[in-house]
């Protein structure tokens, strides 16, 4: 057995070195976690975030979760073309929103239900609905950004304040559960 120790500790360090030096590679990244109070509706707020998948395999983001401290729940939602999906030109417009009761935001950031026309000054209204993941390609970064992709936050406990953090927990098809700490910004 004395002849085999070096052996075995050989083996073990040479494992670990291995272990090591793959951890880092092939998973997900979560950069720049900020968030903000909705300027449009009390009691909500948003999270903005970059996922870089530095992996060979294709993921999803299938959702997040907060303290009920924070808020809630947590909602992944996406933005989009109003008018677009009415005239039919929107990505599965009919599976995503059969019955036009989808919320619509207007030019001055107001919620209203069901789509209308342009503005008058010839501005697209735009709308938000809830998705059930986003894909995150293998070897690309997918942003969560103002206007795009978001996680949403309802019935916040409080109001978010500029300075404060809180931490995210999002629930990834392969990678599992990510936490990061979001940071409340007052420009996102």
């Amino acid at each position: 057995m004395r002849h085999h120790r070096p052996l075995i500790v050989a083996l073990v360090t040479l494992t670990l070195v291995v272990a090591a030096c793959g951890r880092g590679e092939g998973e997900l990244e979560v950069l720049d976690a900020r968030s903000r109070m909705s300027p449009m509706l009390t009691g909500v707020g948003a999270v903005y975030l970059d996922v870089g998948n530095d992996s060979e395999v294709d993921d999803q983001l299938l959702g997040a979760t907060v303290d009920p401290s924070v808020a809630a729940r947590v909602e992944l939602h996406e933005t989009f073309d109003v008018e677009a999906e009415d005239q039919g030109m929107g990505e599965d417009a009919e599976e995503a929103d059969p019955m036009g009761e989808h919320d619509a935001m207007d030019d001055d950031g107001e919620m209203g239900h069901d789509a209308m026309a342009p503005s008058p000054e010839g501005f697209a209204m735009m709308g938000m609905r809830e998705i059930e993941a986003l894909d995150i390609p293998a070897g690309e970064t997918v942003s969560l950004v103002p206007g795009g992709y978001h996680l949403m936050l309802l019935e916040l406990a409080d109001d978010l304040a500029p300075g404060e953090t809180f931490e995210l927990t999002l629930t990834f098809a392969s990678a599992g559960e990510v936490t990061v700490n979001v940071e409340v910004r007052e420009d996102v």
